[in-house]
């Protein structure tokens, strides 16, 4: 929308007043980071002058956490944290209750709100591909990239023919689990975007998370005790 266009724009020229960089990090850091650590942060022309710092704070969130996954490479994550802890294939399907052309009602008091399909404007593009932007963001791109670099490694320690049959395993039951669960899953905004919360939250562990578990459930005992699922799966 140009409403959100002309924002991004304002905040991009306001990027060098803010007090703090890296989201991620912040979010990720077991210990308080000390901004004062990398302050002033810009030189001239926006450049971060105090990389080394930030580099150290993201090795010391390396180090703390014995895995870290991604949304972007979300399966694949949850197939390695299954492997990595010994886990069953039907321990980490899911359904997602946010999809564009469906309704939010994540604590919103609108109530149910319509997801939009995505699109990104010219406005938007150019705010991400920023120098100042991207400079701003230093922190969190190289965790971020950090953490890829992990999985990818992780992946060549559990095997990589071991983490292949698991992915198509978790993928084809994810298949199933959108087949068979999605249809009957109960998520606290209907498909007309009427809340239905109290419906919800028996189906759902809280609000619109793990939602479509008792039928996810059934779906797991039955893959781990057959091996593989035959129609009709009467779930």
């Amino acid at each position: 929308p140009p409403e959100l266009d002309v924002v991004m724009r304002e905040e991009l020229n306001n990027i060098t007043n803010y007090s703090n960089t890296g989201v991620m990090m912040e979010y990720l850091a077991t210990t308080l980071i000390e901004r004062t650590a990398f302050l002033p942060m810009y030189e001239k022309e926006h450049r971060m002058q105090n990389n080394r710092v930030l580099e150290k704070i993201i090795q010391e969130i390396l180090d703390d956490y014995n895995f870290i996954g991604t949304k972007e490479r979300l399966d694949e994550s949850l197939v390695l944290l299954r492997l990595l802890l010994g886990l069953d294939a039907g321990d980490i399907i899911y359904l997602s209750s946010k999809a564009s052309g469906g309704y939010d009602g994540g604590g919103s008091k609108a109530g149910c709100v319509l997801i939009p399909k995505p699109h990104v404007s010219n406005e938007t593009k150019q705010f991400f591909t920023d120098e100042r932007w991207l400079q701003y963001t230093y922190g969190d791109r190289i965790l971020y990239e950090a953490v890829n670099r992990s999985i990818d490694k992780t992946i060549k320690s559990v095997g990589v023919d071991r983490f292949g049959k698991a992915l198509n395993e978790h993928r084809h039951l994810m298949a199933l689990a959108n087949e068979e669960c999605f249809p009957t899953a109960i998520f606290p905004c209907s498909e007309r975007g009427e809340k239905q919360i109290t419906e919800a939250e028996k189906n759902c562990y809280w609000n619109d998370n793990g939602c479509g578990y008792p039928c996810l459930d059934k779906l797991a005992k039955i893959w781990e005790g057959r091996g593989k699922l035959q129609q009709p799966y009467n779930l």
